[in-house]
């Protein structure tokens, strides 16, 4: 049975509904309140302006004004991720054989798993970052090759962050394309659906705290959260059908 561009998603979607109430539940303090703290706490690194010519000092001045923001605020994100990680795989932890929607066990697996799960996600990250930086295409077929990498070292265990990820490679064999396709559609929806509050985020910033400038980044977070959410479903939907199609 080939893996579907519309099953997979059919898959999350379903998931979604019947576990709502349990899925926000983790999603809430793990996914959301660590987006919504930097939002509000922590300024946003500094944007490269486009400088016609390519003005190498402006680019020097750029790089040196990021340097001291990520002197600055760098552990706040890298402790943000690290909390949404292990959120991510708490959500991963409930569909784990057995586990039967424990939502006290999935916390407890996901701690164990995180080490791993931060390192698999760093060795996805590096091509398929590189990917998207260079053309966007060939980092939507990394993120969909490797798609089934968190799932299978949930599922696995005991399996490393590299034996995952090439455990992923493996199963995606021949359905990369509809993955990658999988992987487009949640990371445009979820820029689309963060632009306006970015937009709105950004203007208010510059005259300090306002309402409107609260309400984006209350907005912002509850996007990037809900993407988040999103992506960890899709690979364990995606995990569960190319398992399937190999007959494990």
């Amino acid at each position: 049975m080939p893996v579907r561009y519309t099953a997979i998603l059919a898959d999350a979607w379903a998931r979604f509904r019947r576990d709502r109430d349990l899925l926000i539940r983790v999603a809430a303090p793990f996914l959301f309140l660590p987006a919504l703290a930097l939002e509000l706490l922590v300024p946003a690194p500094p944007g490269r302006t486009t400088v016609a010519g390519g003005d190498d000092a402006a680019l020097l001045a750029w790089a040196d004004t990021f340097g001291t923001w990520l002197q600055a605020n760098g552990h706040w994100y890298l402790l943000a991720y690290a909390v949404q990680t292990f959120g991510a795989g708490a959500v991963l932890s409930l569909y784990l054989p057995g586990m039967g929607r424990d939502a006290r066990g999935a916390l407890a697996r996901a701690a164990s798993l995180l080490p791993r799960l931060l390192m698999a996600a760093l060795l996805v990250a590096l091509p398929a970052g590189a990917g998207l930086l260079l053309w966007v295409l060939p980092g939507l077929y990394v993120l969909g090759r490797t798609m089934a990498a968190a799932p299978a070292l949930a599922a696995e265990a005991p399996i490393g962050a590299a034996a995952a990820v090439a455990r992923a490679i493996g199963l995606s064999r021949g359905a990369g394309l509809v993955l990658a396709a999988v992987a487009g559609t949640v990371l445009m929806i979820g820029y689309a659906a963060a632009l306006p509050f970015a937009m709105v985020s950004a203007g208010a910033g510059a005259d300090g705290p306002t309402v409107a400038g609260t309400l984006a980044a209350l907005g912002g977070a509850a996007v990037t959260s809900a993407t988040t959410l999103a992506n960890v479903l899709v690979s364990i939907s995606a995990y569960r059908m190319l398992a399937a199609k190999q007959g494990i």
